[in-house]
């Protein structure tokens, strides 16, 4: 598993890639849970829920920051301006 620095190199589009890989990862051990057998690795499941998690905070880090470099861009009459009384 990654460590939460080699995330924060992942660019918005692998983060997705990556957590779609998780999430099918999650649900093939769930499946395995719930049919009775004992997991093969019972801290993969608890890993692999942090690691969502984590890719989850990167990406939703990362769309604040860009999403305030676009909204900089923008012409000053598409802001809204805020008047003090």
């Amino acid at each position: 598993m990654k460590t939460a620095k080699e995330f924060h190199n992942l660019t918005i589009e692998e983060i997705h890639n990556r957590l779609n890989e998780l999430r099918k990862e999650l649900m093939k051990e769930n499946v395995h849970i719930s049919s009775g057998t004992a997991p093969s690795n019972p801290g993969r499941l608890r890993q692999t829920k942090k690691n969502i998690a984590r890719l989850l905070t990167i990406k939703s880090q990362k769309q604040v920051v860009f999403g305030s470099l676009e909204t900089s861009k923008k012409s000053p009459r598409n802001q809204k301006e805020v008047q003090f009384k």
